[in-house]
């Protein structure tokens, strides 16, 4: 699945993102990166554009999870998530959540 809506940028001696790029400059620091992607409809579609399906919520969040696990980023927020026993999200959600669960 390609997402054409995201892009690299750099500007100045600072680069962030999912992958790993060549390093800039003389010093080198970690500042953590959350991937952070939306739970609730009107909020997903907001950033990600239509449509904000429970499947497509969940392939964000897979996708988010998946880079986590590689490395790629420090951890992953999904907010605006209903957890309620009404939420066509939830369930998605918490199926990935343990399918990307740390090993012990």
């Amino acid at each position: 699945m390609t997402f054409v809506k995201w892009k690299v940028t750099w500007q100045g001696a600072f680069e962030t993102g999912f992958g790993v790029a060549a390093k800039v400059g003389q010093r080198q620091f970690h500042i953590p990166f959350i991937s952070m992607t939306a739970a609730d409809e009107s909020e997903f579609r907001m950033r990600h554009g239509d449509p904000p399906s429970p499947e497509r919520i969940a392939e964000w969040l897979r996708m988010s999870l998946a880079a986590w696990q590689d490395g790629k980023c420090d951890g992953v927020v999904t907010y605006c998530l209903n957890k309620g026993p009404q939420s066509r999200e939830f369930p998605l959600a918490r199926k990935l959540f343990h399918q990307y669960r740390p090993a012990k």
